[in-house]
C-alpha cells in the first residue's frame, strides 16, 4: 500500500537532551532493538512451523504418489505380475505358424516370461540411464548438457527400444519368425511388428523431446528473467531479517584470519558474527552461468540448475487447491505481518535507505548489479510501506510464476497427451494393415491416404491455431492483469487459469468467466505487467479569467510533490491548456507518471487517490475555480389559468 501525503514526513529527534535521558534512551533503544529483534525470530519461527506443517501434511501424499504412481513401479509390478502368472501356464500350449508354414507348439508362459523380462529390462536400463544424465546435467554447464538433457528425458524409450532389440534378436536365433494364427486373417510376424514398434518408439522418443524442448527451451526460457530476479529478491528478503548477523567494519575482511566460526558464503559477502548455525545463503544465483547474455545465453545446465533452485523454493505453493484470489490475499496479509517486524529492527539498526546494505557484500560491483537486477535503487528509502509492497511484490511473484509453469506444463501435456493418441491410432493402422494380404489392405491403405488431410485439417483449425495463440504469440501469462475489448466493452481483467482452448480470467469485482482463445487470439490486448511506468491525465475545469500565474504555480507545486516521492512517481508532470467551451470553460489536462505500471490495481489506485487529494488542496489554496454564468430567466403568464411558469433563455 502507498502511504498518504500527511504521513511522508521524517521524524526528527531533538539533539538537546541531558546525559540522564540520552542512558535512559539507549536503555530503551537497546531493549525496543530486543523486542524487535525477538519479533522478527519469532515471526520466521512461525513462518519454518507453518511450513514444515504443511510438509507433514502432504509429505505422505507426496511420498505414496512418487513411489506407487511412477511408471517405473507400474512396469515392475506388471513384470513380476507377468512372471508369477508364467509359472502356472507353462503347461499350456500355443499354436504358432513358423516362416516355413509348419505349425509349431510354445507354451503360453514362454511369451508371458519374454514380456515379463523384457519390461524388467527396461526398467532397470532406463533407471540407469536417467540417473546417470541427470548427473551429468546436474553438474555440467556446458553447451553439450544438451544431449544429456533429452537422453534424460527419454531414458525409458531408450531403454524399451534397446529391450525390444534385445528380444527380436533373441527370438530370430531362437523360434525364428512366426505368427499366431487367427479367424480374421491376420498374420502378425514377429519380424514385421517388432521392428515397427522400435520405429514408433522412436516416434513417441521424437514427440517426447519436441515436447520437453518447446516446455524447457520456449516455456521456461521465458520465465528465467523474472526466476533470476525473485531468487534475488527472496534471497534480499533474508538479508535484510538476517543483517545483524554481518559484522559492519571498516577494514576489508578479505584480509582477515580465518575462523570457523564465521560462515562466508561464496566470497560474496562479508563474514558473520559469531551466532548460532546461520543459514546459508543461495550464492549460486551470482556465479556468471546464470547472468546470460545476447552473446552468451544461459546454457543447458545453468537453465537446469536455475529451475531446479526455483522449484525447491516455491515448494510451498506445490500442493495449494486454493483459487489464486484467496491465495494472494492470504500472501498480502503474510507481508503485512513480516513487514511491521521488519521495519521496526530495521529502524533500530538505523537503516534509513537501501543503499546502508552495501556493507553486507565484498564487492561494490556485485552490490549495484544485485539492486539493478532487483530494480531497486540505493536512495530509496526504508519504510514500512516499502517493504510490504516490496515483500509483497516478491511473495506473488513466486507464486504466480510457479503457478504459470504449472498451467502452462499442464496445457503442453494436453497437446502432447492428444499427439501421442494419434501415434497409437496411427501404429494400429499400421499394424492391421501389415497383417492383411496386399488386396485386404489396398483399402486400409487408400482410407489412410485420403482420411490424412481431413485429420490435418481438424488438427490445424482446432489444436494448432490455439498452441499458435498461446505458447507462440504467448500474450499473457497467470496473474497478469490484461485490458481486453469484449462485445465492445475494454474489460480489466486478471488471467487465473492458461488452457490450450480457453482462458479463465477474473473481473475487478470477483466474478470469473471463460473466454474461448480463439475469441481472444483475434483481439487486442493490452498486457499492464508487461507494459512500462504507467502515465496518467487528470482533466480540471476552470473559469477563463483565472489568472495564467496560478496555474503556473499549481504545475510548481505538483512537481514539487512528485519529486518529494520519487519512489512512487517520475518527475514528469505537465499541465495543458486543453479546450475551451462556452467561451467561459478552460479545460486544464494534467498529465503525471507513475514509476511502474498498474499491475498492483491496489497499489495503483492508492497512488492516484494521493495526488488527485494533493492536487485538490493546491487548486482551493490557489483560489482557482469555475463558476456557473448567470442564466436569463423570463416569467411567462399560462393564459389558460393563471399559473405563471418559468423558461430560460
Amino acid at each position: 500500500m502507498a502511504q498518504n501525503p500527511s504521513d511522508f514526513t521524517d521524524h526528527e529527534t531533538s539533539e538537546s537532551c541531558s546525559q540522564e535521558q540520552s542512558v535512559v534512551t539507549d536503555e530503551t533503544s537497546s531493549a525496543s532493538e530486543s523486542r524487535d529483534n525477538l519479533a522478527v525470530s519469532s515471526t520466521q519461527e512461525r513462518e519454518e512451523e507453518a511450513v514444515r506443517g504443511e510438509y507433514q501434511e502432504t509429505t505422505i501424499s507426496e511420498v505414496l504418489k512418487e513411489a506407487f504412481c511412477t511408471r517405473k513401479f507400474l512396469c515392475t509390478l506388471l513384470a513380476l505380475c507377468l512372471a508369477a502368472v508364467s509359472a502356472f501356464t507353462m503347461h499350456i500350449d500355443v499354436s504358432v505358424v513358423s516362416q516355413e508354414k509348419t505349425l509349431k507348439q510354445v507354451p503360453l508362459g514362454f511369451f508371458l516370461l519374454s514380456g515379463a523380462a523384457l519390461l524388467m529390462v527396461a526398467v532397470v536400463l532406463g533407471y540407469a540411464i536417467e540417473t546417470v544424465t541427470f548427473r551429468i546435467l546436474r553438474g555440467s554447464a556446458s553447451s553439450t548438457s544438451s544431449v544429456m538433457f533429452y537422453a534424460y528425458n527419454c531414458a525409458y524409450h531408450i531403454s524399451l527400444g534397446c529391450a525390444l532389440g534385445g528380444l527380436l534378436v533373441c527370438n530370430m536365433l531362437t523360434i525364428g519368425d512366426f505368427y499366431i494364427p487367427n479367424p480374421y486373417l491376420f498374420e502378425l510376424r514377429v519380424r514385421v511388428v517388432l521392428p515397427m514398434t522400435i520405429l514408433f518408439l522412436c516416434f513417441f522418443a521424437l514427440q517426447r523431446c519436441l515436447t520437453q524442448k518447446t516446455v524447457f527451451g520456449f516455456n521456461y526460457s521465458t520465465y528465467l528473467k523474472r526466476i533470476r530476479r525473485a531468487i534475488l529478491m527472496d534471497l534480499f528478503v533474508t538479508l535484510m531479517a538476517c543483517v545483524s548477523e554481518f559484522r559492519n567494519e571498516t577494514r576489508p575482511v578479505d584480509f582477515e584470519e580465518a575462523d570457523e566460526d564465521w560462515v562466508d558464503d561464496s566470497q560474496i559477502f562479508v563474514a558473520r558474527r559469531k551466532q548460532r548455525a546461520p543459514r546459508k545463503l543461495a550464492t549460486y544465483i551470482f556465479e556468471k552461468q546464470f547472468q546470460g547474455s545476447s552473446r552468451a545465453p544461459m546454457t543447458f545446465g545453468a537453465k537446469f540448475t536455475l529451475l531446479n533452485e526455483f522449484s525447491t523454493l516455491c515448494r510451498t505453493f506445490r500442493r495449494t487447491d486454493a483459487s489464486i484470489l484467496s491465495i494472494l490475499a492470504r500472501l498480502k496479509e503474510k507481508a503485512h505481518s513480516k513487514a511491521a517486524a521488519l521495519h521496526r529492527s530495521l529502524k533500530r539498526k538505523q537503516m534509513r535507505k537501501m543503499g546502508d546494505f552495501g556493507f553486507v557484500f565484498k564487492r561494490q560491483a556485485v552490490f549495484n548489479a544485485f539492486f539493478e537486477q532487483m530494480g531497486v535503487r540505493k536512495s530509496d528509502e526504508i519504510t514500512r510501506d516499502f517493504l510490504e509492497f516490496f515483500i509483497e511484490k516478491s511473495l506473488k511473484e513466486k507464486y504466480l510464476i510457479s503457478y504459470s509453469l504449472r498451467q502452462l506444463h499442464a496445457a503442453i501435456e494436453r497437446v502432447s497427451l492428444a499427439v501421442q493418441v494419434l501415434i497409437c491410432v496411427v501404429y494400429a493402422i499400421c499394424t492391421v494393415i501389415s497383417g492383411m494380404g496386399l488386396t485386404n489392405s489396398m483399402g486400409g491403405i487408400a482410407s489412410t491416404i485420403f482420411g490424412i488431410p481431413i485429420i490435418a485439417s481438424l488438427l490445424k483449425e482446432h489444436l494448432v491455431n490455439p498452441i499458435m495463440f498461446l505458447f507462440v504469440i504467448h500474450p499473457y501469462d497467470v496473474g497478469d492483469r490484461v485490458l481486453v475489448t469484449l462485445d465492445g466493452k475494454q474489460e480489466n481483467l486478471v488471467v487465473s487459469t492458461l488452457n490450450v482452448f480457453s482462458t479463465h480470467f477474473f473481473r475487478w469485482d470477483g466474478t470469473c468467466f471463460f473466454v474461448p482463445n480463439s475469441v481472444l487470439s483475434a483481439t487486442p490486448i493490452c498486457n499492464i505487467r508487461r507494459s512500462g511506468p504507467c502515465m496518467e491525465n487528470h482533466v480540471v475545469q476552470v473559469s477563463t479569467q483565472t489568472d495564467p500565474q496560478k496555474i503556473a504555480e499549481l504545475k510548481r507545486r505538483l512537481q514539487h510533490f512528485v519529486k518529494k516521492y520519487p519512489i512512487y512517481y517520475s518527475d514528469y508532470v505537465l499541465v495543458n491548456y486543453e479546450r475551451i467551451d462556452d467561451s467561459n470553460k478552460l479545460h486544464v489536462k494534467v498529465l503525471m507518471q507513475y514509476k511502474t505500471n498498474i499491475q498492483n490495481y491496489e497499489h495503483y489506485l492508492s497512488l492516484r487517490s494521493n495526488f488527485v487529494c494533493y492536487m485538490n488542496k493546491q487548486i482551493s489554496s490557489l483560489g482557482i475555480s469555475y463558476e456557473l454564468p448567470l442564466q436569463k430567466i423570463s416569467l411567462e403568464e399560462d393564459g389558460t389559468n393563471g399559473i405563471a411558469k418559468s423558461a430560460r433563455v
